[in-house]
């Protein structure tokens, strides 16, 4: 049967040389010592590019069956483990909440924008743990082992995200500088950070200039885009994510206003569209093969 002969033909590669990215530079090495790196950025933003070889492909989702099943290669973000050593909160019990709202007056934008990439029932579960869980400090520290064995050498990044698994909620820690929202420019750099690990999304650039924007510029955003047509579907979907005793945590009137760093360089960074507004186009159907017809 299939399954039979799939379930033989499991780790038979394992020994196959891969073309991976080491320390070294680019080098075939057998494909059971090699890490696939299933979110998009992850090298780069974990600080452990270079540091353990990882497959010259990063998030590509057609090679990712091949590469667990037949060559033995695992998933970079299962194979590390993380520890972090989070300092204390810089902020106050008022300000925490202020975080929190201005965290949740993004959800809205943030869903919409990423439902031009993809839909997935979970994004909008986990932007509503994310803005509920993430936890502001001082400092933060961390060590990575990969089968036991530390990994020395990381670099350091201020910020840590561990998405909700099994029993287990999202853990997010960013280090927090200056005030609560909006927040200045290096912390807003480290949340959009930890959204794009959140979510494994590579949408950090994105995240970034909602989260330094107004409501205004976040709408023209969303314009080029060209996810205004989800709005209105994800403000539906919203209303149940909190309960009706809390303050508007979408609504309008609690969005940030915009950081300094924005307000300076708005007239250049977000371009104004078109003033005509249209839903976002309908997804293209697919097709087997066998029911395709030449015309002509």
């Amino acid at each position: 049967s299939g399954r039979s002969t799939s379930e033989g033909t499991d780790g038979a590669l394992t020994d196959v040389p891969l073309l991976a990215n080491t320390a070294n530079g680019l080098r075939f090495i057998p494909a059971a010592e090699i890490l696939y790196a299933a979110t998009p950025g992850i090298r780069e933003r974990s600080g452990v590019a270079g540091t353990v070889p990882t497959f010259i492909l990063e998030a590509e989702p057609g090679a990712r069956a091949p590469l667990t099943r037949l060559f033995g290669v695992r998933v970079l973000e299962d194979a590390l483990e993380w520890h972090p050593d989070p300092g204390e909160s810089p902020l106050d019990a008022d300000e925490v909440a202020e975080l929190r709202r201005g965290l949740r007056a993004l959800i809205p934008t943030l869903l919409a924008r990423i439902r031009v990439e993809r839909t997935e029932v979970r994004d909008k579960r986990v932007l509503v743990e994310f803005a509920d869980r993430l936890e502001p400090v001082d400092d933060l520290r961390m060590t990575c082992t990969l089968d036991g064995a530390n990994l020395d050498h990381l670099a350091a990044r201020p910020y840590f995200v561990r998405p909700s698994a099994h029993d287990e909620p999202l853990q997010a820690f960013v280090v927090w500088g200056g005030r609560p929202w909006p927040p200045v420019a290096e912390t807003a750099q480290a949340v959009a950070m930890a959204l794009a690990d959140a979510l494994g999304v590579n949408l950090v650039e994105a995240f970034l200039a909602f989260i330094q924007s107004n409501q205004g510029q976040r709408e023209r955003l969303l314009d080029i885009a060209g996810a205004s047509g989800f709005v209105a579907e994800i403000a539906d979907e919203l209303t149940d994510a909190y309960s009706d005793d809390e303050a508007a945590p979408f609504s309008e009137s609690v969005a940030p206003t915009p950081a300094p760093e924005a307000d300076k360089e708005s007239a250049e960074v977000v371009a104004r569209p078109p003033t005509s507004t249209s839903a976002a186009p309908p997804p293209v159907p697919l097709f087997r093969f066998e029911d395709l017809t030449i015309d002509g």
